[in-house]
């Protein structure tokens, strides 16, 4: 061993420092006094406090029934629906879509049978026949803004696994 590394560790090379050479070091407890910006704003919790919290009064987002919100995804559709719930469908498990006009369609995969139904869902077919589709929000009145005349709208999105078919 070099007498630099010697000098530096102390100890012959891969050997590690006796437990008396080693400096005792307290564990750091991290409180907003021992850093330097606060840890929350102060006008930050002036306006909490001043303003309690009214779901009802909150901005709602912009509805958009389905879409590509990734175009370098390629062969997944999200189905959003419910309370925060979510199917990832990949799409070569997709084997057929049937529709009844333009408010029914039933994505038939191998092991499982989505039923899509609202309005207006015409122009989904199209992006899903043309692989432009990565995802389907259901309507949540308490979650978007109200939506606009003709605006394309998915009321239900209902999944079954194969096990939930009927037979």
């Amino acid at each position: 061993m070099s007498e630099r590394l010697r000098q530096r560790f102390g100890t012959a090379a891969g050997a590690a420092p006796a437990p008396a050479e080693q400096p005792a070091t307290p564990p750091t407890l991290i409180t907003s006094a021992t850093v330097r910006t606060p840890l929350v704003q102060p006008a930050l919790v002036a306006t909490v406090a001043a303003e309690p919290h009214r779901p009802e009064e909150a901005e709602a987002e912009e509805y958009q029934a389905f879409g590509q919100e990734y175009p370098e995804t390629d062969g997944t559709i999200e189905l959003r629906f419910g309370e925060e719930e979510c199917w990832v469908l990949f799409r070569h498990f997709l084997k057929r879509v049937e529709a009844s006009g333009d408010s029914l369609l039933t994505l038939i995969c191998t092991d499982s049978v989505v039923t899509i139904s609202g309005q207006g869902l015409r122009e989904l077919r199209r992006l899903l026949r043309a692989g432009k589709l990565d995802f389907v929000q259901e309507y949540d009145a308490r979650r978007f803004a109200p939506l606009k005349p003709d605006q394309p709208v998915v009321e239900n999105i209902a999944p079954m696994t194969a096990g939930q078919i009927p037979a």
